[in-house]
């Protein structure tokens, strides 16, 4: 008996002894959350605007963020007079932040009596410390301030492929000149309401008429007639090579003839081109009407209509239709896009007669390889209507499909949203 009971009490001590062996070996261990990829946490960021709260707020959540979003704040940078010294401290204090820019814009405005430091002299000494600059965005009513300190970095001349001049003043058509012709490798020019201190044709200076020949081939080029014209002119001479896939034609007056003059160097090599509606002549004007000529334009692919004033809109698409016809363009369109704004009469515009000379009668078709007319519509200034009524886009796109049914029905009718980019 005593034996038994010693048997049990050493077979119940083992039992404990092995259940709580078994206890901790079998204790639930704390579950992993899975790890993503630091890869798509970048692909989630980037799709938040640099200067978001959200994307300020990321930046303090985790140090493995930290630099990827350093660079997505610092892609861009606008600069003023008032933020100028700031930018340039915190450059100074981190230079590797200059590592990230690659979008500068400056913009400074009138002159005043009291003024805080120039943008444009306070930049220009420190461009080379922006090594992967490529754009670069002016607006300045003294763009001679440090231009010389400019046209002695031939580092960031070269790098810059896109440069942006709006409400920029020169003193003289040749310093323009110089400032583009700085920039070798440009891609993409854009010129807008720039002062040259000349209203009339400015023939080229001898300075320039010496220089070497300039070349430039350019997949975007955006300008305007007034007050460019001298620019247009210079384009448009023997020193100046140049070769364009996209044309934008901001605006024109009555006289088109220095476009025309354009389009006859680069029309047989351009593949999209944009084409505003004429302003209004001026009261007391005695100058004689001009219009584009587009027949140098016999490869055309895109086409585009950016005429704001649907009072002029039907009869600038149909004369423009008909030149393109004429010069044998009609075999190369593909693709034919109107910019409409919303807050505009777009309903007086009698859309029967554009899609009647796009598509043409019966099986005569006008445009053979015409795959897509698209439709851009900005509703930009238009009241906000009360939720569950029908939007202002929407009204559009069935206003637009009813006037154009024979393209909707050929699948050709696209839309598009401006303010979010989503089609219809």
């Amino acid at each position: 008996m005593p034996a038994l009971w010693s048997a049990l009490l050493w077979s119940r001590r083992d039992s404990r002894r092995v259940s709580k062996l078994t206890f901790t070996a079998s204790a639930p261990a704390v579950p992993t959350v899975p790890q993503l990829p630091l890869e798509l946490h970048f692909f989630i960021i980037d799709h938040f605007r640099p200067d978001s709260a959200e994307l300020q707020s990321c930046s303090l959540v985790s140090l493995a963020w930290a630099a990827h979003i350093q660079s997505l704040r610092f892609r861009r940078i606008c600069v003023r007079p008032r933020t100028v010294l700031r930018f340039l401290d915190v450059l100074l204090d981190n230079p590797r932040l200059g590592e990230f820019v690659t979008v500068l814009d400056v913009r400074e405005g009138a002159t005043r009596h009291v003024t805080p430091p120039s943008a444009l002299a306070a930049l220009f000494p420190v461009l080379h410390c922006l090594p992967q600059l490529h754009t670069l965005g002016i607006s300045h009513k003294n763009v001679e301030i440090g231009l010389e300190m400019l046209l002695q970095q031939t580092g960031v001349c070269t790098r810059v492929t896109t440069l942006r001049l709006r409400f920029c003043r020169f003193e003289t058509p040749d310093a323009l000149y110089r400032f583009i012709g700085a920039f070798r490798l440009l891609r993409s020019l854009e010129v807008f309401q720039c002062d040259t201190g000349q209203t009339t044709p400015h023939p080229l200076a001898p300075t320039m008429r010496q220089a070497a020949s300039y070349c430039f081939d350019l997949a975007s080029l955006a300008l305007g007639t007034y007050p460019q014209t001298p620019l247009i002119q210079w384009l448009t001479t023997d020193d100046i090579s140049l070769s364009v896939d996209r044309l934008r034609i901001l605006s024109f007056g009555n006289d088109a003839s220095s476009f025309n003059a354009l389009l006859a160097k680069i029309g047989s090599g351009l593949k999209s081109l944009e084409v505003p509606g004429p302003h209004t002549r001026r009261r007391g004007s005695t100058a004689e009407d001009t219009p584009l000529d587009l027949r140098p334009c016999c490869a055309l692919s895109t086409l585009t209509f950016s005429e704001r004033s649907p009072s002029q809109t039907s009869k600038t698409v149909l004369a423009t239709l008909a030149q393109l016809r004429a010069n044998g363009a009609q075999n190369s369109l593909t693709t034919l896009s109107f910019d409409v704004a919303l807050s505009t009469p777009y309903k007086d515009v009698p859309w029967e007669e554009v899609e009647l000379a796009i598509l043409g009668l019966g099986n005569n078709a006008r445009f053979p390889r015409l795959q897509a007319v698209v439709f851009h519509l900005s509703a930009a200034m238009v009241p906000r209507r009360p939720v569950g009524y029908v939007t202002a886009y929407r009204e559009a796109v069935l206003f637009l499909e009813d006037k154009m049914a024979a393209l909707k029905a050929k699948g050709s009718l696209q839309f598009v949203e401006e303010d979010d980019d989503e089609s219809a």
